[in-house]
């Protein structure tokens, strides 16, 4: 535990549920990440619960990203996130060689606002 955190693990066949409270500073986040990677090679969907937290400051949500590239990177599996105010599904989804192009969009759309909407 660091910076006043607490977790607890529970596995269920290829799921893990990691529950979080308290302050998730830097030093919680490695914490995150090595537990996460301890976890047997069969676990293949992560369950982050953050809902006992509350508030997410600047430095959680950089943890937590940091949390799903190394998941997605290592596991290639599915990753839920649930928060006070926000759950999230990612799950693999067919290469994009794989998946048809549309030729044009309908409209004018600029990478901002492309991001503002995503």
């Amino acid at each position: 535990m660091a910076d006043g955190m607490r977790y607890q693990v529970e596995l269920a066949g290829e799921l893990a549920t990691l529950s979080v409270s308290g302050d998730l500073g830097d030093e919680g986040g490695l914490t995150l990440l090595g537990v996460c990677d301890a976890l047997p090679a069969h676990v293949r969907t992560l369950r982050l619960d953050l809902r006992a937290m509350g508030a997410m400051s600047a430095t959680a949500t950089d943890a937590v990203r940091l949390l799903i590239g190394q998941w997605r990177a290592t596991r290639q599996g599915e990753f839920r996130l649930s928060t006070s105010h926000l759950l999230a599904t990612c799950a693999p989804v067919a290469p994009l060689n794989a998946m048809p192009m549309p030729r044009q969009l309908p409209y004018a759309a600029s990478d901002a606002m492309i991001a503002a909407y995503l």
